[in-house]
């Protein structure tokens, strides 16, 4: 049956109903780890196993040494319970996984699972830091390094910043059994400072721990340990460091695969190493622009009485590693079905209560029929102001390849004292959590088979899972309302309800309802519920919009005035977040960048949660991914109506118009999904990600494209040659190259070649950024447009950066609306910070004054976080927000939201898993008061001047060069302004010099002059304007006149003259004759020349090759075009 009832803004879903009879058509057999292992309560397993045998279930308590075994045997129908979780036999894990891939059960009480596995050492289980404190105490074997022995050499370093000093030598430690040291002192660690030091044997065979002694400068809070092995592999860990002496052993399972042959869960062959590394990254040492010392002595090989045993931890998604887990102290644990939304008020535990949380994941949200797993929450975390923390117990439901119909659990109360003091509630709690398990019938997803519609026409379904082995009856019900949220005096009367008797059989089952008629545009709410007979077991509450296609709303559009923007008619500072929910943190790759908006991910319950706590402290804006996934389109468009709704703007990054990759036809498609020109969420675009030319091998698939500008702007390669006093390298072909990676991180006699290789690519990329901008404003006429420029960190110095040629904020600027570094590279004191404050001016002189983004900034407390990397973390945000708003920075969107990278080891968050702030947070809601009042413009009192073709390293260099003097000047009150030796000259007066300085000749490249054609037309033979682009053909008449007209940007600084003896004209060379058309006004940088329509040629008689460039004088400049003029074969 259906009903129909009027719209509403919301809508409730689905309830399913089954008979009395058990879904699973037998009981589980309960495998219970009675073990005990470090902290585990023999009263607490003891009463766990009668109470579940009083459930009618077959327990069989087992051992550690019948573990093995017993999780060989066939797993289904099985289910593991670890009454302490945290603890596990290492020889055993590779069991359990293959007990849970052959479908067997799992249920972890306490936690983290798995993080602390143990291996029995002379009858004690021992957990790796216990059997690491045993090792340091125990006597070496052989000797591997003696430091006074080593003879120190240059050769030894590895370091990021090689003009840089360093001071490596031996010293006398005072310690009997190791009196010899190496002491490593650097005044900073830019990026990294390693010594590799030989060895003269690798390990004997039966040696599997490395034993030294170290300390340091305070600092340092650690160091990196390394062995470099004969095959080219690297292999490391970090330690932490003291200012005492301090005897490390380390067994070979702490070393994990870092670069060189191998993969990340290889293990290292001790036997082969060759060389000993040690040293810092800029990350180990509190303040990476202060001086640092290390000391190391007498290492050493160990055996290993527990063998080599491998500590890592098995992947179980929502289970382990730990990070996939996080902490937090809940003050009541909430009985739910998966939802977060109108809890009950009686908790079930009451607090404190120390737990551990599953990250979360897809919670089935959605009529979604390839759901490949649920995450259920059952006790949902109450934090003590009331906010919902997360789950402090849940299952996790598969229905994947890999955990094909297992289900795992998690109760994660885990100090002592609380199990002590609950142990009757939680033995209570874990046999429902079984007989949940037993009972086996779960739904998987449920709800509309899309987030959002434009037409308001949902498909209602459900995908239940029968786990068991017999059919069971069933009635599903479906409810819509309106969503409370956003609709708060509605009816509580259903728009839609429907139900249906189903029968389940064994495995996933599909079920579909009717497409719903027109929905009014609103927000809803779809619920499902699983009942078996009168008892509700399940639920999913997914809410989803119907939105309005209109005409785009002009008051919601972000505008730009000067070096600000404008929003609702007053400025705005763009106060951002680089976003993506936290339930993407800690996935693997692979599931990371499915995306968090696709149908497998997608909980606009949990973004709820996050918007609000967005408007909290203060944000604006988020910072989204749009990538080239039609799946992904339904949930954005989602997304974004409800960050309107909170009054956020959002900034999205577009895929499809990468200027090396450009793909217009799929940023087309997407924002034709999304209808992004019309929605009022819309800020900007982003349309490339860090763009970079890349590295030497990737930078020659531009070749020929290099040589053919050289001849336009040079004549020939031998006059550039020439000009620079340098010659390119040649392959045996004669093909010519461009620079090295050496020669564009390192100064050196190719300077001049190298200046003129990054204007080669500014032209590059400034033409392509002209072609998106017309695709952009073709497909969205009203929102501005820019591209993040800045890998690394605007100006880095990092070795991995530079040679990947970063492109520069000059580049392509008279394209964009606004322009958009990075601010990864600020670090140090205030002072170091306001250095970096550079190049907020470079961007505005570069751009003509365009506002300044900052499309991304951050630091990473690692993925252990502690209060002095919170600290830390909080005071680069304080530095860098009073640095934006000293220099009149337009927006900013930090790095980021979720929490830890897995690839990257990092943790950027600003939140904690549980919506707590980080001290982070609270300097955005700082931010935001201080950017109402920014800094009045004022003229400047302190002049810099600045070439950039002095730095082969680009604006690295620049930007190393002028920060000091900048800074200073800042710091006594002065307004800095930049100019070249060009600024406020035009066309009769500029510098007479070409691209790295030399003087013009007429067959050089003028430094501080550059054009580029919007558009050059020709009137063909039908009467018609045709647009040329170099190499075309066009068809006009025999000897009739052939009329060009054409618009040129001026892309440098030097104003063009439009009278004058050095008036700028188009001129065109034709069967050896010049033809000079004037520009019809004088131009400034940045802005656009018109060459109103002039005649070519009289006539043609035969095809003819017609060139265009600009000139002013005898000084010809900027983009070359060559056109074929050909007869019209219908004449």
């Amino acid at each position: 049956m259906s009903k129909m009832l009027l719209p509403a803004a919301i809508m409730t879903f689905a309830v399913i109903a089954f008979s009395s009879g058990q879904a699973c058509g037998s009981r589980l057999e309960i495998l219970l780890l009675t073990e005990l292992f470090p902290e585990s309560d023999s009263s607490f397993i003891q009463m766990l196993g009668e109470s579940l045998k009083s459930e009618g279930f077959n327990v069989r308590f087992i051992d550690a040494d019948a573990l093995i075994n017993e999780l060989s045997k066939p797993p289904k129908g099985r289910l593991l319970v670890l009454p302490n979780s945290a603890c596990f036999p290492v020889g055993a894990k590779g069991a359990l996984v293959n007990f849970a891939k052959g479908g067997g059960n799992l249920l972890m009480i306490g936690g983290p699972a798995l993080s602390r596995q143990v291996v029995k050492v002379d009858g004690e289980w021992l957990t790796e830091t216990a059997l690491i404190e045993r090792l340091a105490t125990m006597p070496a074997h052989e000797t591997l390094l003696d430091f006074a022995k080593v003879k120190w050499s240059a050769d030894f370093r590895d370091t990021g910043t090689p003009d840089t000093a360093v001071e490596v030598r031996t010293i006398a430690t005072g310690i009997a059994e190791a009196p010899s040291a190496m002491e490593l002192h650097a005044q900073s660690v830019k990026f990294w400072e390693f010594q590799d030091i030989p060895v003269q044997q690798g390990f004997p065979p039966d040696d599997s721990v490395t034993v030294f002694w170290a300390k340091a400068s305070e600092n340092a809070r650690r160091c990196i340990v390394a062995w470099l092995d004969k095959d080219g592999a690297r292999w490391f860990t970090h330690i932490p460091l003291s200012t005492s002496w301090t005897r490390y052993a380390l067994p070979s399972g702490q070393f994990r695969h870092w670069k060189g042959p191998g993969k990340a869960d290889d293990r290292i062959d001790l036997t082969k190493v060759v060389k000993f590394k040690v040293g810092f990254e800029h990350q180990s040492l509190r303040d990476s622009n202060q001086p640092v010392t290390l000391w190391v002595s007498d290492v050493r090989s160990a055996r290993n009485p527990a063998g080599n045993p491998d500590f890592s931890q098995p992947l179980l998604e929502t289970l382990s590693p730990t990070y996939k887990t996080y902490e937090t102290s809940a003050a009541a644990l909430v009985r739910t079905f998966g939802s977060y939304f109108d809890l009950p008020a009686q908790p079930a535990f009451e607090g404190p209560l120390q737990v551990v949380c599953s990250l979360p994941r897809y919670r089935g949200m959605g009529f979604n029929k390839t759901a490949p797993h649920r995450w259920i929450p059952y006790l949902a975390v109450r934090m003590s102001d009331g906010h919902i923390g997360g789950a402090g117990s849940a299952f996790y439901v598969q229905d994947d390849d890999q955990y094909k119909g297992t289900v795992w659990g998690m109760l994660g109360i885990k100090d002592a004292s609380s199990l002590a003091s609950n142990r009757r509630k939680i033995v209570d709690e874990i046999c429902r959590m079984v007989r949940r398990i037993d009972e086996g019938i779960f739904l998987l997803s449920a709800g509309t088979d899309r987030a959002s519609y434009f037409d308001g026409n949902p498909l209602i379904g459900a995908v239940v899972l029968n786990l068991g082995t017999s059919r069971a009856e069933a009635n599903l019900q479906v409810v819509i309302t309106g969503d409370p949220e956003y609709c708060r005096n509605l009816s509580p009367s259903p728009t839609y309800s429907s139900q249906k008797s189903l029968t389940l059989t064994e495995g996933r089952n599909v079920v579909e309802f009717e497409r719903l008629p027109h929905l009014a545009p609103g927000f809803y709410v779809a619920t499902a519920s699983l009942y078996i007979g009168e008892r509700l077991v399940d639920q999913i509450r997914q809410p989803f919009s119907v939105i309005e296609s209109k005409p785009v709303n002009k008051d919601e559009l972000v505008t730009i005035k000067g070096d600000l923007f404008y929003y609702k008619g007053k400025p705005w500072y763009s106060l951002g977040i680089n976003y993506r929910p936290l339930y993407v943190a800690s996935l693997e790759s692979e599931e990371f960048w499915k995306y968090w908006t696709h149908p497998d991910q997608y909980d606009p319950e949990i973004i709820e949660i996050e918007l609000d706590l967005m408007n909290k402290i203060g944000l604006n804006t988020v910072a989204l991914i749009y990538p080239d996934k039609d799946s992904v389109a339904p949930a954005l468009v989602d997304f974004m109506e409800r960050a309107h709704r909170h009054g956020l703007k959002c900034h999205v990054y577009i895929s499809g118009l990468e200027p090396m990759s450009p793909k217009p036809q799929v940023a087309e498609r997407l924002i034709t999904a999304a209808k992004l020109w019309e929605n009022p969420a819309m800020f900007a675009y982003d349309l490339g990600w860090e763009v970079r030319i890349g590295r030497e091998e990737k930078r020659q698939a531009a070749d020929e494209h290099w040589k053919r500008w050289i001849e336009d702007r040079y004549g020939s390669i031998e006059n550039a040659e020439k000009d620079w006093g340098f010659s390119l390298r040649k392959d045996a072909g004669g093909r010519i190259h461009g620079p090295t990676d050496e020669q564009v991180m390192k100064d050196g006699p190719w300077r001049r070649m190298v200046a003129a290789y990054r204007r080669f690519w500014d032209d590059r990329i400034s033409r392509q950024y002209m072609k998106n901008r017309e695709v952009m404003k073709r497909l969205d006429p009203y929102h501005p447009i820019s591209v993040r420029s800045g890998f690394g960190g605007t100006g880095t110095l990092a070795p991995y950066a530079v040679p990947q040629m970063p492109v520069d904020l000059f580049s392509g600027a008279k394209h964009l609306d606004y322009i958009s570094p990075e601010g990864y590279n600020f670090s140090g004191d205030f002072q170091s910070f306001r250095e970096c404050g550079f190049t907020t001016l470079y961007g505005k002189f570069v751009s003509s004054g365009k506002p300044i983004y900052w499309a991304e900034l951050g630091y990473s407390v690692s993925g252990n976080p502690t209060p002095e990397t919170l600290e830390n973390q909080r005071q680069y945000y304080e530095k860098i927000y009073r640095v934006f708003h000293e220099t009149r920075s337009a927006g900013s969107a930090a790095w980021w939201w979720p929490g830890y990278l897995i690839w990257e080891e990092s943790d950027f968050a600003v939140i904690n898993p549980d919506f707590t702030l980080r001290p982070a947070a609270h300097e955005f809601t700082k931010m935001a008061k201080m950017v109402r009042n920014l800094p009045p413009q004022k003229k400047p009192d302190y002049w810099i001047e600045i070439d950039r073709d002095l730095y082969t390293n680009g604006y690295a260099g620049l930007l190393a060069d002028k920060r000091a003097e900048y800074g200073k000047a800042v710091s006594e009150g002065r307004t800095v302004g930049l100019r070249t030796k060009a600024t406020g000259t035009d066309t009769s007066n500029f510098p007479r010099v070409a691209i790295g300085g030399t003087p013009l000749n007429g067959k050089n490249a003028p430094e501080y002059l550059n054009a580029e054609f919007n558009w050059l037309e020709i009137l063909d033979a039908s009467g018609r304007w045709v647009r040329v682009e170099d190499g075309d053909r066009v068809a006009v008449k025999p000897d009739s006149p052939v009329i060009v007209r054409a618009s040129v940007g001026n892309t440098n600084e030097v104003k063009w003259l439009a009278k004058g003896k050095w008036a700028v004209y188009l001129q065109a060379t034709i069967n050896d004759q010049k033809v000079f058309a004037p520009i019809s006004r004088d131009t400034k940088f940045l802005d656009d020349a018109e060459v109103p329509p002039f005649e070519l040629t009289s006539g043609i008689s035969n095809g003819t090759r017609v060139s265009f460039q600009m000139v002013t004088g005898d000084i010809v400049f900027g983009e070359k075009r060559y056109v074929t003029l050909e007869l019209d074969s219908k004449e």
